[in-house]
């Protein structure tokens, strides 16, 4: 995430920033999202992704995969853990950090992602 680019990088999302990608080498598997999800994972703690400048807007969470599946171009992700957001504009940025992971797979044109069962899109809702 480009905190504060305004889109001008790449996809403009939440208080001005910019959703980019980052290249990760994953070993060979049929589990390919999954595996891509849990790179993400992997950076629990940090704030910045690596050199990059890029903020990881999951850095106070802690979660892991319960299950992955992909069923007629909808990924379902079902994550458990505790998912916590550094403020209002953390919310679009988790919503699209994790969303982009699994629409970067020609496979896959929908999704839905839970945390604890719970949909992600009404933990986040700050209309309680």
């Amino acid at each position: 995430m480009a905190v504060g680019d305004n889109g001008l990088s790449s996809k403009l999302i939440g208080c001005g920033d910019s959703l980019l990608s980052v290249e990760v080498q994953i070993e060979p598997t049929l589990g390919v999202l999954r595996a891509a999800v849990n790179e993400l994972f992997k950076l629990e703690g940090q704030f910045i992704y690596g050199q990059s400048g890029l903020y990881n807007a999951l850095y106070l969470s802690n979660l892991s995969i319960k299950d992955v599946a992909v069923i007629n171009g909808e990924a379902q992700i079902d994550l458990q853990g505790e998912l916590i957001t550094g403020g209002e504009c953390d919310i679009p940025r988790i919503e699209e950090q994790l969303r982009a992971i699994a629409l970067q797979f020609n496979t896959v044109n929908r999704v839905t992602i839970t945390v604890n069962g719970v949909l992600l899109e009404d933990l986040l809702d700050l209309r309680g």
